[in-house]
């Protein structure tokens, strides 16, 4: 723990770097300028962050077994109600916010790689690399980025990544 009060020795310099260098990371971004007004300013993935784990827990819970909500009809004549139909709707909203997390979870590897260097990935790695690159650009700024996601959400339905992996 840094003491605010006491000269910063090589140590403390050192951590105060790294935990400047982690908030980058985390928020992958390139750090502005220390001297630059726009620095601690831009939030960078910090959104994906947050919105991930929220579409993460809506596709859980939908999760749920319909049967558990049927109800007895026909003054009870008829106890079960197919809940097939709800089911098939519920799987197909899940499988739509299983996308888009994935979509997230591709567009931050994509943008740690940016920063990171591209320059070792394989050659299968490259090509979804490209393949997202193409629709989502970098993020060098804060900005919306709910049409990149889509935009990889439709790579995904196309099929693109599936050919990927075929020799």
């Amino acid at each position: 723990m840094l003491d605010l009060n006491e000269p910063l020795d090589e140590a403390g310099f050192q951590h105060l770097r790294r935990s400047i260098q982690d908030r980058y990371s985390i928020n992958l971004i390139v750090p502005a300028e220390q001297d630059s007004w726009e620095a601690g300013l831009h939030h960078g993935f910090k959104g994906m962050q947050l919105a991930c784990p929220a579409v993460t827990a809506e596709a859980l819970k939908g999760t749920n077994p319909a049967s558990v909500f049927s109800r007895s009809m026909e003054a009870h004549n008829q106890d079960k109600v197919s809940m097939a139909p709800i089911a098939a709707r519920d799987a197909r909203t899940v499988v739509g916010l299983v996308e888009e997390v994935v979509a997230i979870h591709l567009l931050t590897a994509c943008q740690a790689l940016d920063l990171r260097g591209a320059e070792l990935m394989a050659s299968r790695t490259r090509a979804a690399y490209e393949l997202v690159r193409a629709r989502a650009p970098f993020v060098g700024t804060d900005r919306r980025m709910d049409a990149d996601i889509a935009a990889v959400v439709d790579l995904i339905r196309s099929g693109a990544f599936g050919e990927l992996l075929t020799p």
